[in-house]
């Protein structure tokens, strides 16, 4: 990890840095990491990249990237900034790419305690993969865990705190974890971008089967001692086709029972 910041004066554009020092990030990393004032507690570095995030970082404004091979080898991987990333513009755009080629359907996970919040984003595009896509997937920086919601992705083997899967939204399981080690149920909320107004997020129980709706103003439920992965995913439910699935609901105690809807 290196400790580095908008040496300019001006504002910095996040893409054009992005690009021209991907190579010298590592796979999966190719993201800025800056401080989250809203972290209480666990993963306090939140994840920058082509698709989450403000597109313009203000001046003397500082980060984190991790570069460097996999193998942590000793050869040098140089950070380098450009004038060609200097703006003076104080508009900030969110969740698009500077050139806006690329359309994203978005949803975010936020996981919430009183006083502490933490979330992961899943996108969606038609030129994206199943595996890791350079400079859209970015893992979490990882110092701790204690409190955090994220992805994953199979054979990568670090939680992902942006995740960027193809647009095949109604055949996409996407393996979740959830962190807590405390006594309170946590709240789990979506917060939707460009998402298809047939889509609805919900939160696919593997343990019991069921399903609850995620919604913007979320829904309560225990974690315990935390929930590792393989037990819940994420499931885009299309409204418009005649096949639904079992709903549940999160009782008091943290019981799911089945509400109404067929497998």
């Amino acid at each position: 990890w290196n400790a580095v910041g908008n040496p300019y004066p001006s504002g910095m554009i996040v893409n054009s840095f992005l690009f021209a020092n991907m190579d010298e990030m590592q796979e999966g990393f190719k993201a800025l990491y800056v401080y989250d004032f809203e972290a209480q507690s666990g993963e306090r570095y939140k994840a920058i990249n082509l698709i989450d995030g403000p597109r313009i970082l203000s001046n003397m404004q500082g980060f984190f990237v991790r570069v460097g091979d996999t193998n942590f080898s000793e050869t040098d991987h140089p950070v380098s900034f450009t004038n060609a990333m200097r703006t003076h513009s104080t508009d900030a755009e969110y969740f698009k790419s500077d050139d806006e080629l690329i359309d994203w359907a978005l949803v975010r996970l936020i996981m919430e305690i009183p006083g502490n919040r933490a979330r992961t984003t899943i996108a969606f595009n038609e030129f994206m993969s199943e595996g890791i896509d350079d400079g859209y997937d970015a893992a979490v920086m990882g110092f701790d865990n204690s409190f955090s919601i994220y992805s994953q992705a199979d054979g990568f083997s670090h939680n992902l705190s942006i995740r960027a899967l193809p647009d095949d939204f109604e055949n996409t399981l996407v393996p979740l974890g959830m962190t807590y080690g405390g006594s309170e149920d946590i709240t789990l909320r979506a917060d939707k971008q460009d998402l298809p107004y047939y889509l609805t997020p919900l939160l696919l129980d593997a343990h019991t089967g069921l399903y609850t709706e995620i919604t913007a103003a979320g829904f309560k439920m225990p974690l315990g001692d935390g929930a590792a992965s393989g037990r819940y995913f994420l499931k885009m439910q299309d409204s418009r086709n005649e096949h639904t699935v079992t709903f549940g609901t999160v009782g008091m105690g943290g019981e799911v029972s089945a509400a109404s809807g067929e497998e």
